[in-house]
């Protein structure tokens, strides 16, 4: 699959709405607050084309530890189903302290 041309890549600028022009521009961090004209978001989206949007953030990484489950979580748990202390601690561990 070929690389599109810096001239295709404009005239995608050009052919974008008011609207697409702005989610380009938030994905890749740009302040466009001011700007009333479409032909200066495009201009802007210009100057921005080749800027990639920021990476998603990283997922927690393997084999970390899980986050103790709250007070409130375990007691909210045990209330429902009866389970002990311990059970409903380590339930919740597994759940990532999410009450079901």
């Amino acid at each position: 699959m070929s690389t599109p041309s810096s001239g295709d890549l404009h005239e995608d600028v050009q052919r974008m709405s008011v609207a697409e022009l702005k989610d380009f521009l938030t994905e890749r961090g740009v302040d466009f607050s001011g700007v009333l004209e479409k032909a200066e978001l495009q201009r802007l989206a210009n100057q921005h084309m080749t800027d990639a949007p920021p990476a998603p953030p990283a997922p927690e990484e393997a084999g970390a530890a899980p986050s103790e489950p709250s007070s409130e979580a375990v007691a909210t748990f045990m209330s429902i189903t009866g389970a002990g202390p311990d059970a409903a601690a380590q339930f919740l561990e597994m759940m990532n302290g999410e009450v079901p």
